[in-house]
């Protein structure tokens, strides 16, 4: 159990930022007899979780309906569907970007480019790799 102190400082999220989320159903508070506030265990991994879509750009009522639906035991085909088509767009703007940074990729000398490439961590790499199998339909999903 964390009080709210403890889970701001832990992810590096504002109490009030907290109060606010737990006001609007993203986090939800545990049942004690204590009179200070107490969030359960799992709050910690939800409220990073809420950060990294805030970070993709996903607006609150978003957040809130793929919350739910990780919430949900019996996930519908239709929400699979639904994710997957997300995933499809992420790529797809993904690809764009990607195809925006070749012209500067083509500038960097070989020692900029080894550089580079050592900065990308092995999962970026992979990710890279799985994205790219995926846009030519050598993968699927």
């Amino acid at each position: 159990m964390y009080r709210i102190g403890q889970l701001a400082k832990l992810s590096d999220v504002s109490k009030r930022t907290i109060d606010y989320y737990t006001q609007i159903g993203l986090l939800k508070t545990a049942e004690t007899t204590s009179k200070f506030r107490s969030y359960p265990e799992h709050s910690l991994e939800r409220l990073k979780l809420i950060e990294h879509y805030k970070q993709q750009h996903m607006t609150l009522k978003e957040i809130r309906k793929q919350l739910e639906m990780f919430d949900d035991d019996t996930i519908a085909e239709g929400n699979v569907l639904e994710k997957v088509n997300q995933i499809q767009a992420q790529i797809e703007g993904l690809e764009k970007e990607v195809l925006e940074l070749q012209p500067l990729l083509k500038k960097l000398d070989e020692n900029q480019l080894q550089l580079l490439t050592k900065q990308l961590s092995a999962k970026g790499m992979s990710l890279v790799h799985i994205i790219a199998m995926i846009s030519e339909g050598s993968l699927m999903l």
